[in-house]
């Protein structure tokens, strides 16, 4: 990951990266992304390798097309999680 959201002072960073795993690269993966007044701050498809990050005072509200597909930052530190192909997964994240 290139760059990797590190947490502002009293707010919340997750960075987004689309992996490249042979099962998930040749499927759309979709990524959006809310702020906490619900601005959209992100309502992709997202490419291989592509990385997003996106920063709020209060928390970030993202909804994964293919949550096999991508590999989370939060805070500075990284996400280890599994999840079936294909799989929508509705995540909030504060600080």
């Amino acid at each position: 990951m290139s760059a990797v959201a590190r947490r502002p002072q009293g707010g919340c960073a997750v960075s987004v990266v689309r992996a490249t795993p042979s099962s998930t690269s040749e499927r759309k993966a979709g990524l959006t992304a809310k702020a906490s007044d619900g601005r959209s701050l992100s309502d992709d498809l997202l490419q291989a390798g592509q990385t997003r990050t996106f920063t709020d005072e209060e928390q970030i509200s993202l909804v994964r097309g293919d949550a096999e597909a991508f590999r989370l930052v939060v805070n500075g530190k990284p996400i280890q999680e599994t999840y079936e192909p294909g799989r929508v997964e509705r995540l909030t994240f504060t600080p």
